[in-house]
């Protein structure tokens, strides 16, 4: 229609079943120019073109896929789809993607995106996928997760460099390093791994010797962690720990002989980090405020009778950390800074 013959209507309703309704065509009405609809329900139009209940958007294109926007759900298909994949808003802190099926047999794979309250540990939003997840870069090489620096927000994790005591210097097969993972979530908190090859200094091996000095406090363990180093010189076995206070000491020899300039591997490991740096918002909430977190719950989050918690917290609170949820954790009280089992 040329644009000085354009209709134009304050309101425009459009009432009635099959057949009613809405519908855009290009370049003109016929066979397979059906791009747009807006329909009660779905049906056939006059040239042969199905057309969807609800707002719908049509490709011209094979496999001729939509979009369908219907009784509160995005929908998408396209020739040989058996059900429509979808985007569905629940209302309840949670978005759902789902894929479309092309048989019977088939099955859907998803998305489900929550929301801190109404995810699985009721902290922190949350992402459920409900299907293996491959990972690969543009080109279709393996790729990976990487987690943020606890350093610099928006910036990714690296390699941490250790710095050395005690003449304790890095040489030998890897480089002395330790850095955050994305996974895996150990105790479900994330991890730190540490490796690296070590020489012994001109003293020798001494129990309890500071090794490093202290790591910064988003990269320490919760408690005390043991490194099992192997001596490739003499083919002994040792220990290293890294205290909670961020420092690796020389622990000790588990078997054989160590001498001064020996390499050490200290294998592979991870460990949890304290729950202190484990991204609970919540947490900076406590102590509440006057009259506030009385709720008659069963929250005995503080409960050193049956927690063995330090802070000697008694009464019943709305606990910051899993807000009456009833799961138990190992944190870091910020009370009393004392580790404890807390739950409800």
């Amino acid at each position: 229609m040329p644009w000085n013959q354009n209709s134009f209507f304050t309101i425009l309703i459009v009432s009635g079943g099959t057949g009613s309704g809405v519908f855009v065509y290009s370049p003109k009405p016929g066979a397979g120019n059906l791009i747009a609809s807006v329909a009660a329900q779905a049906g056939t139009d006059p040239y042969g073109n199905a057309y969807k209940a609800g707002i719908t958007s049509y490709s011209k294109v094979a496999p001729f896929p939509l979009v369908e926007l219907f009784n509160g759900q995005v929908l998408f298909s396209g020739a040989g789809t058996f059900q429509e994949g979808s985007v569905t808003d629940a209302g309840q802190g949670s978005l759902t993607l789902q894929s479309s099926r092309t048989a019977a047999g088939d099955v859907q794979t998803g998305l489900v995106l929550l929301s801190s309250l109404e995810s699985n540990d009721g902290l922190n939003p949350e992402i459920v996928a409900k299907a293996r997840i491959q990972l690969q870069d543009a080109v279709g090489n393996p790729s990976y997760v990487v987690p943020v620096s606890p350093a610099t927000p928006n910036v990714d994790e690296s390699a941490q460099a250790f710095v050395f005591a005690n003449l304790w210097v890095a040489a030998g097969r890897e480089t002395p390093q330790y850095f955050l993972c994305a996974a895996p979530a150990i105790g479900g908190k994330n991890s730190v791994h540490v490796a690296g090859s070590v020489q012994v200094p001109l003293g020798g091996w001494v129990n309890g010797q500071a090794v490093t000095t202290a790591i910064p406090a988003a990269y320490r363990p919760a408690h005390t962690t043991s490194i099992i180093g192997m001596d490739i010189t003499s083919g002994a076995v040792v220990r290293f720990t890294l205290g909670a206070n961020g420092v690796v000491q020389s622990n000790q020899i588990m078997s054989g002989a160590v001498a001064n300039g020996d390499l050490i591997d200290m294998q592979p490991d991870s460990y949890r980090r304290a729950a202190a740096f484990e991204g609970h918002p919540q947490a900076s909430q406590w102590p509440p405020a006057a009259g506030a977190g009385a709720e008659a719950m069963s929250c005995i989050c503080h409960d050193p009778a049956v927690f063995g918690h330090l802070c000697g917290m008694r009464r019943c609170v709305t606990c910051p950390l899993c807000h009456g949820r009833g799961r138990v954790l190992r944190v870091l009280c910020v009370l009393c800074r004392g580790w404890g089992e807390v739950g409800v």
